[in-house]
């Protein structure tokens, strides 16, 4: 199977970002991968310090996964790169579910690739981070565990609150 270059070079951006990390906790290759999403004018490199707080927690740096995406030019095809890019991931990583990040305009685009059954039969749990609220859990039939974690000091995302039927965490004063 031939990898995609964008895949190759999201693979290795993963991996720089992570070197300079000393692991913690013992590794468990057991755990689910998980793919994180950049928000609206975002890169994978948004993820950085979170790669080094999972790797420190015992996540294998070769199960985090970045999406990028073009933010400005999103168009029908982005979910389908999203759905490319997670086929390869389960792929590498021999998983059967990934977990699943977005955060801002990164959360709209994982909770319109969620509403696919097929989609979201490949994720186990979804994280909505200071994205818009939705009428309820990320799926086609609302029911994919999701966790959604706003802040009532937003100063970009200010249509973002409680999801009825998720784990919500509410942030008081950080944005």
């Amino acid at each position: 199977m031939r990898i995609p270059v964008f895949f190759v070079m999201l693979i290795c951006s993963a991996r720089l970002l992570a070197q300079p990390v000393v692991q913690e906790a013992p590794c468990d290759a057991s755990r689910l991968p998980i793919v994180f999403v950049h928000g609206f004018l975002g890169s994978g490199d948004n993820w950085a310090l979170q790669l080094q707080r999972f790797s420190n927690n015992g996540y294998c740096q070769q199960r985090l996964f970045l999406f990028d995406w073009n933010t400005i030019n999103r168009s029908k095809t982005t979910d389908s790169l999203l759905n490319v890019f997670i086929d390869q991931v389960l792929t590498i990583t021999n998983a059967k579910q990934v977990q699943l990040v977005g955060h801002s305009a990164g959360g709209g685009l994982c909770y319109n690739y969620l509403s696919n059954r097929l989609h979201a039969a490949k994720v186990a749990r979804y994280v909505h981070i200071g994205s818009s609220k939705m009428n309820g859990p990320a799926g086609p039939a609302a029911n994919l565990p999701t966790m959604n974690i706003s802040s009532k000091a937003a100063s970009i995302v200010r249509n973002g609150g409680d999801i009825p039927g998720a784990e919500n965490i509410v942030l008081q004063q950080a944005d």
